[in-house]
């Protein structure tokens, strides 16, 4: 019996993500974070890869993420309608694989940090992203 909600047929192998061509971009006006841009491949096993050309993120202290990802409809606001719409489908492509994820893992996504891919996969696209970095 299964008394955590697991789906198991549902549960998908860890997404990983890689960047390529990362070109800076711009300063912050108020800071020392930088704007990057680079293309995105996300796969789960090279079975299921989605490529994103021309994400924007934010490099600071040494970190990066997602520019935007803050927003609720992951629509950042000042951006170029092109570029903005970009940043919203790959923002809502994290959303989605995630809901999906802690939907497979029913309880444990709640209740278990080791069992949470949440955290893995921000973990992992952050040093993808970092180590697309000019050094």
């Amino acid at each position: 019996m299964n008394h955590l909600n697991m789906n198991l047929s549902a549960i998908r192998p860890p997404i990983a993500f890689a960047a390529k061509n990362a070109r800076f971009v711009s300063n912050f006006p108020q800071g020392p974070d930088e704007l990057w841009m680079a293309d995105l491949k996300a796969c789960r096993h090279d079975v299921q890869c989605e490529v994103f050309e021309d994400i924007l993120f934010v490099e600071s202290n040494g970190t990066a993420f997602i520019y935007g990802v803050e927003f609720e409809d992951g629509y950042p606001k000042g951006l170029k309608p092109d570029l903005a719409l970009k940043q919203q489908s790959f923002i809502q492509f994290l959303r989605d694989e995630t809901r999906r994820d802690n939907d497979a893992l029913g309880l444990t996504a709640l209740i278990s940090p080791a069992m949470n891919t949440r955290p893995k996969a921000r973990q992992r696209l952050r040093t993808s992203l970092h180590g697309a970095l000019p050094s």
